[in-house]
């Protein structure tokens, strides 16, 4: 049994209003996740369910807004969905509510070179292995 066919669990994208995370949270639940979408900013949060559900309809059945720290607190798997010049300071931020649960870090440090992207080195090698330092208890994966 897949991710979608499985109990419902409760996955927090933190700076969720953005594309991507709104994307990723309007996707996982049309499947019959829990996502809870969080931003520093509650009512940016809000306004952003509110244009999914405007869009969407009844697939939006299970979403909720809320600030990060409650998005954090709340979720069983947490998403990062900042920036990457955002992700590793919200990971830092939240170390404490993010110990312990699956952590997933969207974000990609790139740079446009010509009609291309490369990547752009962290001190710490990428931008998950950042977070992990940031939130040395949470279950980092990129």
């Amino acid at each position: 049994m897949g991710l979608c066919q499985a109990a419902q669990v409760k996955i927090g994208i933190l700076g969720g209003t953005g594309p991507a995370g709104s994307g990723l949270a309007a996707r996982l639940c049309a499947v019959g996740q829990k996502v809870y979408l969080g931003s520093r900013d509650p009512a940016k949060a809000e306004a952003t369910v509110r244009e999914l559900v405007e869009r969407w309809g009844a697939r939006m059945a299970h979403i909720d807004a809320a600030a990060n720290a409650e998005v954090a607190e709340l979720a069983e798997i947490v998403v990062l969905g900042t920036t990457a010049r955002a992700t590793v300071a919200t990971a830092a931020e939240h170390a404490h509510r993010l110990a312990g649960k699956p952590t997933v870090s969207m974000a990609n440090a790139m740079r446009r070179v010509g009609s291309s992207f490369e990547p752009v080195p962290t001190e710490e090698g990428s931008i998950a292995q950042a977070v992990q330092k940031a939130a040395p208890q949470a279950l980092v994966s990129a």
